[in-house]
Parts: structure tokens; C-alpha cells; sequence
């Protein structure tokens, strides 16, 4: 009977260690064996004590994460008030997992070192603490990786990711992503408030690590299939939710995103709370003050529906713009896979002009990733022909393109030449939002196939003033092609 009751306890620890979501583990009660129990308490003497004797965790909830092999990487679960700590790859081999090598504890077992990883040390690592009579747990995914994602992870604007206002009680929550090329587990993820640490010196401290326990934190991915067609980028991001917002709530948050390589973005948002209004001075003020609130309000309205349309027609019309600016490409012309022949068509006819263009096809080497030298061939060059036909809008990669482009005319880096190039539905430019905002406000050539000549004197009219050095070095570099 004994023995039955040893692996009736032996299979509930199986299950409880089996059941927790492959991504992450919250923390939770797990009970040891009897025997392992047993031993424990007999020799148990606490690690980190302090005076409420809670057995807790101390760092920060566990997420899914890409390690760069050979990099040293090292999974912390501090905690306090322990005595033992247990750890499991894959909910059942324990350390030192087989002849996994390069492997280590540190720190009264509180942090597993991988110090050279390898492609086989990717899965699931947890960590079980106990203070001789219960137990609590973490799991973290590892995956492994060759080559990161070198650039800072970029922001992309979501619903809540903005200042917000609240009563007190009143529930709210924040939401901010990032795209981090095709690795969008590559990001560390940590919401932290301002806290006034001593009078006139502010720091800023993550969330789970303050005494109120009002917020709650949950990663969210997004995943886009590759072959799907659909313009939309995977992203990842981080909810962080007040339940009951007290006055300690108010003042400043922000979202700290940072990749495996080590670059960094934040996004930084306040939460203040909603100013009660006067009656009496509202009434008074909308009196006397009637047509110019009217006038100040359709101003407003104007700016918010068309803010980004105003800004890129100033932008690309009357900003000028440093032709001479250290940049590789005179132009860069995007397209869609089946437009191919004629954008290297294109391609040819500028080059004829001895403009340097780069194409896809011809000037990039996928040195890392397709997305990345696709960025980097755009800040590199003094235009943007976008060739845009029924194809382009559904493309992979189109939106971003776009997207970048019109970042770079912001920053009045280059300009764009958009062609239509076969007929396009007006409605079908609704894909993509940024590619009507362009056609708008900036003008465009209407590609007439039985009239090549016109419509190329229409584009080198848009193109950079040449250079008498760029000049030189592109007849060296056509002579070498010609070679």
C-alpha cells in the first residue's frame, strides 16, 4: 500500500510539471516527492531569509527568449526564503541534463549558465524552489539562434499606446509593440514606472517589482505566415493592465524593449488622472468665447484626419533636401516579384543616364535577411520609385517598404517617385493606408507602355541632380559591368 501511494504522489508530479503552457509558467504550488521531501526538510536551512518567511520569487517573470549560439547566456530565478532548488529541461531531464556540456549553476543554484549554446540546449528550462514544505516554479523557452536581429527594435503604434487620463478606480491598460525582423521572440520586454526614489532624484523600476499588486503584465506575438500575401508584420508586445487605479498610480510608465544583441527602444507614456471640470468657468468661456472655440475646433478636427498628409506634402514639396548626402544609390525602385522584368527594364534606362538604381535582384546579397538589407538599401539611396501595380499591393514586404520611405522623406533623407504601372483599383489601395496617403499628396507618373519615352523624361525629371563625382565613378563602374 505504501509503495501504491509512493507512485500516486510520483505520477502527480509528472502531471503538475507536464500540464504548464510550453511558452511560460506562472508561479505556482508543486509539492516535491515524499522521499526528496523528507530529506529536505530534515537538512533544510533557509537561503535569503526575511522576517514574513514567504517563499517567493525575486527577479522577474520568466519569458520566452533568443539566445545567439556561443553567446553566454544565464537564466536567473532569485528567490527567498528557500532552502533547494531543482531544475528540469523539457519538464523531466535534470541537471546536468544528460552530457550537455558548457553547462553550470551559480549563485546557490538560483542561475542556470549556458556558456556556449548550442543549437541542441534550445527548449524549455525550469527552475522548482522549495522551502521544504511547498514549492513554486518558473519555465522559460530558450530558442537558439545564428544570427540576431542587429537593429534596435522598431516601435509600431497601437490603440493604447498613448497618454491616458483616469478616475480613480478606474481600470486602464497600455499596449505598445515592436517589429523585430523575423525574430520576434528575440525581445525582452519589461514595463517600469518612475518612482520618486528620494526628494528630486527619479529612477525608474519594473512593475512586478513594486508592492502594489494592481498590475499585471501579459506578452503578447503576433505571428504573419511569409507566404500569406498579407502586408502586416509580426510584432512583439507587452499588455500591462491596472485593475484599480489609487493615486500612487498616476505619473509615468514606459515600455523598455530590448533585443538579444543588446539594442534598445522605449516607448514612454503618462497616466494622469482626469481634471475635474469647473461649470462656472466652462460657461463663462464658451459664451464669450463661441467662434473662436468653433474656428479652433474645425482646426483641430483638420489637423488630426489630415496631419500625416500635410506633413509629407510639406516634407516632399518645400523642405529642401541634402542631395549630397554621403548615399550609395541615386535611386531604389520597389516592385513586386512579377514586375521584375520591367524594374530591371527601368533599372537599365537610368543607368543609361548614369544614375546608379539598386534593385532586389541584382544589388542586394541576403548577407542576414531580406527585410534588413531592404531597409538598408532604402536609407542608402536619394529616391524611392515605387512601382506600384495589382501585384505590389498584395506583396510581401510592400507595406513595410512604404512605410520606410516615408520615415526617410520625415527626415528629409530622399524623395518619392511613385509610377503606376498597370491598371490599378482605387479600392484596392485601402491595403495599404501610407500608399494612398502618398498618391494624395506627392505626384505620380502613369506608366504608358506604348509612350516609354515621354514617361522617361517624366522620371528624370524627378531624379537627383547628378553629381560631377558620381559621374566619374559611374562610367568606371559602367565600364566594369561592360567587362
Amino acid at each position: 500500500m505504501a509503495g501504491k501511494q509512493g507512485q500516486g504522489r510520483g505520477l502527480l508530479v509528472v502531471q503538475v510539471l507536464i500540464l504548464p503552457s510550453l511558452v511560460a509558467i506562472a508561479t505556482s504550488s508543486l509539492p516535491f516527492n515524499a522521499t526528496r521531501q523528507e530529506e529536505v526538510q530534515k537538512s533544510c536551512q533557509l537561503i535569503n531569509p526575511s522576517d514574513d518567511s514567504k517563499l517567493e520569487f525575486t527577479s522577474s517573470p520568466l519569458t520566452p527568449v533568443t539566445v545567439v549560439i556561443d553567446r553566454y547566456f544565464a537564466i536567473n530565478c532569485s528567490a527567498r526564503n528557500f532552502c533547494d532548488i531543482k531544475w528540469l529541461k523539457d519538464f523531466s531531464l535534470e541537471f546536468p541534463f544528460g552530457d550537455t556540456p558548457w553547462i553550470q549553476l551559480s549563485d546557490s543554484k538560483e542561475e542556470l549558465q549556458l556558456l556556449r549554446p548550442k543549437h541542441d540546449q534550445k527548449g524549455n528550462y525550469t527552475c522548482i524552489v522549495t522551502d521544504g514544505n511547498v514549492s513554486i516554479n518558473r519555465t522559460v523557452e530558450v530558442f537558439i539562434t545564428d544570427t540576431p536581429w542587429i537593429y534596435k527594435p522598431i516601435s509600431r503604434q497601437a490603440k493604447t499606446c498613448t497618454n491616458q487620463t483616469a478616475n480613480i478606480g478606474q481600470q486602464i491598460e497600455f499596449f505598445c509593440c515592436f517589429f523585430n525582423g523575423e525574430k520576434i521572440y528575440d525581445v525582452n520586454m519589461t514595463w517600469e514606472k518612475q518612482i520618486e526614489t528620494s526628494p528630486g532624484i527619479q529612477e525608474w523600476k519594473p512593475v512586478e517589482c513594486l508592492e502594489q499588486s494592481i498590475y499585471e503584465e501579459k506578452v503578447d506575438y503576433t505571428h504573419i505566415d511569409k507566404d500569406s500575401g498579407y502586408n502586416e508584420m509580426p510584432t512583439a508586445g507587452k499588455h500591462l493592465r491596472i485593475d484599480v487605479v489609487d493615486p500612487e498610480a498616476f505619473g509615468y510608465y514606459r515600455l523598455v524593449a530590448t533585443s538579444s544583441f543588446g539594442n534598445e527602444s522605449t516607448w514612454v507614456l503618462s497616466l494622469s488622472e482626469t481634471p475635474k471640470a469647473n461649470l462656472t468657468a466652462i460657461i463663462v468661456i464658451s459664451v464669450s468665447s463661441a467662434c473662436l472655440l468653433l474656428i479652433l475646433v474645425s482646426g483641430a478636427l483638420t489637423w488630426q484626419f489630415k496631419r500625416k498628409n500635410i506633413l509629407l506634402y510639406v516634407m516632399h514639396h518645400y523642405r529642401s533636401l541634402e542631395e549630397d548626402g554621403g548615399k550609395t544609390y541615386d535611386a531604389f525602385i520597389c516592385y513586386a516579384d512579377e514586375d521584375r522584368h520591367f524594374a530591371l527594364s527601368l533599372r537599365q534606362n537610368l543607368k543609361d543616364e548614369r544614375y546608379n538604381v539598386c534593385v532586389k535582384d541584382i544589388d542586394i546579397l541576403a548577407a542576414t535577411t531580406l527585410v534588413e538589407e531592404l531597409i538598408e538599401a532604402l536609407k542608402d539611396s536619394r529616391r524611392c520609385i515605387l512601382l506600384i501595380s495589382p501585384d505590389f499591393l498584395t506583396a510581401q514586404h510592400s507595406a513595410l517598404q512604404v512605410d520606410v520611405a516615408i520615415d526617410q522623406v520625415m527626415k528629409k533623407q530622399l524623395r518619392i517617385i511613385p509610377i503606376i504601372y498597370r491598371d490599378v483599383n482605387a479600392a484596392d489601395l485601402l491595403a495599404i493606408p501610407d500608399l494612398n496617403r502618398i498618391l494624395t499628396n506627392i505626384e505620380s507618373i502613369t506608366w504608358d507602355p506604348n509612350n516609354e519615352e515621354t514617361s522617361t523624361e517624366q522620371l528624370l525629371r524627378y531624379m537627383a541632380t547628378r553629381r560631377w563625382s558620381d559621374i566619374d565613378s559611374m562610367e568606371e563602374r559602367n565600364a566594369q559591368e561592360d567587362l
